[in-house]
């Protein structure tokens, strides 16, 4: 019998998550990841990304000493709606592609730097297929244009 609810609490030495380790856990909902983790690993190939196919994960907090967030690591996570990172985090193209829930994305206090010029270029591939953020994207151009374009 499928496991219907799964909670998983990483021990606090763990400091890096390699590729396909929680990929296509159906049932996992909930995930605390340790304080002390500073890389969720990236792939170069689709079927390996660490949170791949987590079709029940709602919710993630990037804690603050993850500095990548890798390539494909939350591939196909269907209802996940809410990140929250608390520190300067590089995420990698693809990292949430066909996240298609997503609703909010919260900068913790930790949270000091936004590259907007670089990022709006690649926003799309890092939140590929996730409608929500496409459309906070133009809206956060328009905004940008409307205040810094014709300077």
């Amino acid at each position: 019998m499928p496991l219907t609810r799964v909670s998983i609490v990483i021990p606090d030495s763990v400091t890096v998550i390699e590729e396909g380790a929680f990929a296509d856990c159906a049932g996992l909902r909930d995930v605390a990841l340790p304080r002390g983790l500073t890389e969720l690993s990236g792939v170069t190939y689709e079927n390996g990304g660490i949170f791949k196919g987590c079709t029940q994960l709602r919710t993630i907090t990037i804690p603050p000493a993850v500095t990548v967030i890798g390539r494909y690591t939350f591939l196909s996570c269907a209802v996940l709606e809410e990140i929250t990172f608390e520190g300067n985090t590089k995420i990698e193209q693809d990292a949430f592609k066909n996240c298609g829930n997503i609703r909010r994305i919260h900068a913790g206090p930790g949270v000091t730097r936004i590259e907007e010029l670089d990022l709006i270029p690649v926003y799309r591939r890092i939140f590929q297929d996730c409608p929500g953020e496409q459309a906070k994207l133009k809206a956060a151009q328009t905004a940008f244009m409307e205040k810094y374009g014709g300077q």
